[in-house]
Formats: structure tokens, sequence, C-alpha cells
């Protein structure tokens, strides 16, 4: 049992690192000023994942725009 918990781990791990990987990519090689191209789908297919909206909702939250976030 050990052995398999350890081996979720690891890929856990390595999931993680290449995830951050990938967002330190995206910010480095980002087009303009502030657009962070870090989201693989919207990237190829230029339709926004429901992980897009998710954030566009939480950062107007955070700007006090709550009709843009119920949006």
């Amino acid at each position: 049992m050990d052995k398999r918990r350890n081996r979720i781990y690891l890929f856990l791990g390595i999931a993680c690192l290449a995830g951050y990987l990938w967002l330190g990519v995206a910010f480095k090689t980002a087009p303009e000023k502030g657009v962070m191209g870090a989201c693989l789908i919207k990237g190829v297919t230029g339709i926004p994942c429901p992980s897009c909206g998710a954030t566009r909702s939480v950062l107007s939250l955070l700007h006090g725009d709550i009709w843009h976030a119920i949006l």
C-alpha cells in the first residue's frame, strides 16, 4: 500500500511541477504586458474554458464589480 501511495504522490508532484513550469513560460512569453497566455485550451482553440471564466469572475469580485462577476 505504501508503494502505491508513494507513486501517487510522485505523480502529483511531477504534475504540479509541470504546471508551475507551464505558468512560468506563459508569463515570460506573453505577447502583451498584462496578458496571461497560460490557458492551453484558449491558446489552441481560441475559446475560453470554464476555468478562464472562473478566474475572470474572481478578479471581478476582487475589484468590487459584482455584476460582471455574475455574468
